[in-house]
């Protein structure tokens, strides 16, 4: 009885050992392996970055398509377009205070004069109070406008027009030069293939276009407009290099 007593105690004694063993192992070699990770990853690291006193990587040489155009060195104005919280509209009396100095007074002060002011550049104030963003997208050329119909026209008389936007629905501004209230433009003046055109008229009667020069002319000289030929207003045209904001 004693001896089979003390044999249940063997085998009881070997099988904890057994486990014992088993667990010692299994954390032996999950910490073997996670070892060789971290030195793997070390080793990535030193391979990626170089200490200071290896030689620096040499740089691809830059490849331009014709997406991609390099800055030609002329020097640009900023164009906002945008609706009433560009043009401003609210803006009143208001100071700015740096620590002990006088109050610097930015009263009426505009998103756009405010750029103008920190960046030294010349800003544009293209906002329109009241526009929706159909309406700014129009002005800007985002979304584009055409004739609808082919018209032969000179400098002296105006001819019917109607114009279109790239769903065909008939498009109608306040002002087709676009330039908003506070940039002093000639009125409704637009771009037809380089020149320019003047836009008269309003939605009730229809619209009117006829050739238009800042100069004064003395002779008529009649120019053919095809159907479908792209207008651009006198702001979109003239700003088309700004650096735009909208």
């Amino acid at each position: 009885m004693r001896l089979k007593k003390k044999y249940r105690n063997l085998l009881k004694f070997m099988a904890v050992t057994l486990i014992l063993i088993l667990t010692i192992s299994v954390v032996a070699a999950a910490k073997q392996h996670i070892d060789n990770k971290k030195s793997n990853h070390n080793q990535d690291i030193e391979e990626d970055y170089p200490d200071e006193d290896a030689e620096a990587y040499e740089l691809p040489e830059r490849t331009l398509n014709s997406d991609v155009i390099p800055y030609d060195g002329v020097p640009r104005t900023i164009s906002c377009w945008g609706d009433s919280m560009m043009f401003g509209m609210g803006a009143g009396e208001a100071y700015i205070v740096f620590g002990d100095d006088e109050p610097f007074d930015i009263s009426g002060w505009t998103s756009p004069d405010t750029l103008q002011y920190l960046t030294g550049i010349k800003v544009y104030n293209l906002g329109v109070s009241g526009e929706t963003s159909y309406e700014i997208a129009l002005r800007q050329g985002g979304i584009k406008m055409y004739v609808r119909d082919t018209f032969e026209v000179g400098y002296d008389d105006s001819v019917d027009v109607t114009i279109v936007d790239e769903n065909g629905e008939e498009v109608y501004m306040a002002d087709f030069s676009a330039y908003g209230y506070t940039e002093p433009q000639e009125s409704d003046i637009v771009y037809i293939n380089d020149e320019m055109f003047k836009i008269t008229g309003t939605e009730e009667e229809g619209l009117h276009i006829c050739r238009y020069s800042d100069e004064e002319v003395n002779y008529d000289a009649f120019t053919t407009v095809y159907a479908d030929t792209q207008v651009y207003t006198k702001a979109c045209y003239e700003r088309k290099n700004d650096i735009l904001i909208l």
